[in-house]
């Protein structure tokens, strides 16, 4: 068991607020790549409709984001993110798919923000 720290109760708040806000930035950082490859993915939907993998692929990206996201503070783009992972989810079985199909989960990709 680790002795018990002399730092003040503050002290280890600030650390901790420290720690957290470099959490978040590096999160941001992050996020651009993140937003590019849930595009890229929903580029390769739209190019193949009828491509389960391809949807089910977006969705789990979508997922990793919506949870992500609001861990590290952007909770409305965890929010949205939650939204289009749902629309995906709601056309899971849906066969045969098309392009038209996809149309809301486009609509709510392109309303993915970055930070908020």
């Amino acid at each position: 068991m680790p002795p018990p720290s002399n730092a003040a109760p503050s002290d280890e708040f600030d650390d901790f607020d420290d720690a957290l806000a470099g959490f978040r930035r590096d999160y941001a950082a992050q996020l651009p790549g993140k937003l590019d490859a849930i595009r890229t993915q929903l580029a390769e939907c739209l190019a193949h409709p009828e491509d389960g993998t391809a949807l089910t692929d977006l969705t789990r990206l979508l997922h990793k984001l919506a949870g992500s996201a609001g861990t590290f503070g952007f909770e409305a783009l965890g929010q949205q993110a939650k939204s289009a992972e749902l629309s995906c989810v709601a056309l899971q079985d849906l066969a045969p798919r098309t392009g038209a199909d996809l149309a809301g989960v486009a609509r709510a990709i392109a309303a993915l923000g970055g930070p908020d």
